[in-house]
C-alpha cells in the first residue's frame, strides 16, 4: 500500500499532455493512464487487507464516480463498507447498483456481485481480499451480463475453398488474442471472418464498421446493448468504452470487428482498450491495413486459387442456371482476367 501510494505520489498531470493529440503520444498516454488506474484500485486493496477501511472507502468511492460501469470497483466498495461495520450502506449500494445496470446497460448485476449482496444479507462481512503484488485492468474486471450478440449472417451461398485460411486463423485466435484479416477490397475477408466464427467453440459478436463512425456504438449493437442508458437523461451519454469495458471485463467472446480501414486509428485504439481491460476477449478483425496493435498476429487473405476460383464460378453460374454448359477453359480466363477475386467473380 505504501509503496503505491509512494508511486502514485509521483504522478504529475495529464501524460504527455503537449503530445496527446498525436496518434503515439496518445496511445502512450492512455497506456500511462490504465498503469495509474491499476496503482489506484491496487492501493484501495491493499488498504481494505490492512483494515484501513475509512481511507479504502474514500479512495474507491472516487474510483467508482469516475468508472461507474466498473462492477469490480463496485464489489470492492462494498467489501469496504461492510467491512468497516456500515453494511447497511453497502446493502444500499447494491441496489443502487443493480439500478444503474439495468438502466444503463439493460443487464442484471453478474453473479460475483449478486453472490456478495447474498453474502451481506445472510451474515458477518466477508473476508477481505489480499491485495495483488501487480496489479493490472485487465485482471480484476466483473461485469454484468449484454444481451444477445450479434452473430454473423448466416451465407446463403456455399463457402468454397479457403480451409487452411480457416484453420490457420483459428489456430491464430488459440495463440493470441487480436488476428487482422488484410487484403485487398473483394478478397473475402468478411467472408472468410464469418466462417471462422462460425467455427469457433464459444461465444461470438460481429460488429460491422463500414457504416459507422464510431466503433464503439457498433459494438454496443453487436452485443445487444442500449446506445444509451435512462439514467442519461437530458445531460451527457455514458461513455461507450466504459460500458464495453464493463460488459466485457468477465466475459469469454470472440469480437468480429469487420471493415476497419474505413475508421482504422478508431478501431484500432479500440480494440487495444478492450483486449487490456477484457482478458477473456479476442478480437478478429478485418482490414485492407493493419491495425499496428500490440500482440497483433496479421493474416493475408489473398485471391482463390486456380480451381477454387473456377468452382466458385461454376456454383454460382448453376445457381443461377442449372443447365447451363460451362467451357472450362474460358471460365478460368474469366476467373484470371478478375484477378480470382471471390466478389468479382
Amino acid at each position: 500500500a505504501d509503496l503505491l501510494a509512494e508511486a502514485l505520489g509521483l504522478w504529475r498531470g495529464p501524460a504527455f499532455a503537449d503530445a496527446a493529440e498525436t496518434a503515439s503520444g496518445g496511445a502512450a498516454a492512455t497506456r500511462l493512464d490504465e498503469l495509474r488506474f491499476a496503482a489506484l484500485v491496487g492501493r484501495a486493496e491493499a488498504d481494505l487487507a490492512l483494515g484501513r477501511h475509512d481511507t479504502a472507502v474514500a479512495e474507491l468511492r472516487d474510483l467508482v464516480a469516475r468508472h461507474p460501469l466498473r462492477e469490480d470497483l463496485r464489489a470492492l466498495l462494498m467489501r469496504a463498507l461492510a467491512a468497516g461495520g456500515r453494511q447497511a450502506e453497502a446493502l444500499t449500494f447494491f441496489e443502487e447498483t443493480r439500478v444503474l445496470l439495468a438502466d444503463e446497460l439493460g443487464a442484471d448485476p453478474s453473479p460475483e456481485l449478486t453472490a456478495l449482496h447474498r453474502t451481506l444479507l445472510q451474515g458477518p462481512p466477508p473476508p477481505r481480499p489480499a491485495p495483488r503484488p501487480s496489479p493490472a485492468p485487465s485482471s480484476v474486471p466483473s461485469a454484468p451480463r449484454a444481451g444477445r450478440p450479434v452473430r454473423p449472417s448466416a451465407p446463403i451461398s456455399g463457402f468454397v475453398g479457403r480451409d487452411d485460411d480457416v484453420a490457420g486463423v483459428l489456430d491464430g485466435l488459440a495463440a493470441g488474442r487480436l488476428v487482422t484479416l488484410f487484403g485487398p477490397g473483394g478478397v473475402g475477408k468478411t467472408r472468410l471472418s464469418g466462417e471462422v466464427a462460425r467455427r469457433w467453440d464459444g461465444e461470438v459478436a460481429f460488429a460491422p464498421l463500414a457504416p459507422v463512425a464510431d466503433p464503439a456504438q457498433a459494438v454496443l449493437q453487436a452485443l445487444g446493448l442500449r446506445e444509451r442508458g435512462m439514467l442519461s437523461g437530458g445531460g451527457a451519454d455514458p461513455d461507450p468504452e466504459e460500458r464495453l469495458v464493463a460488459a466485457l471485463a468477465e466475459r469469454d467472446l470472440l469480437l468480429v470487428l469487420d471493415n476497419c480501414e474505413h475508421i482504422v486509428g478508431d478501431a484500432a485504439n479500440l480494440a487495444w482498450r478492450l483486449l487490456s481491460e477484457c482478458p477473456g476477449l479476442r478480437v478478429l478483425a478485418t482490414s485492407r491495413e493493419p491495425l499496428d496493435v500490440d500482440g497483433e498476429r496479421l493474416w493475408q487473405v489473398r485471391p482463390l486459387p486456380e480451381d477454387d476460383a473456377v468452382r466458385l464460378f461454376e456454383e454460382r453460374a448453376r445457381a443461377a442456371r442449372r443447365d447451363v454448359d460451362l467451357d472450362g477453359a474460358l471460365v478460368r480466363r474469366v476467373c484470371a482476367a478478375l484477378d480470382d477475386l471471390p466478389l468479382a467473380i
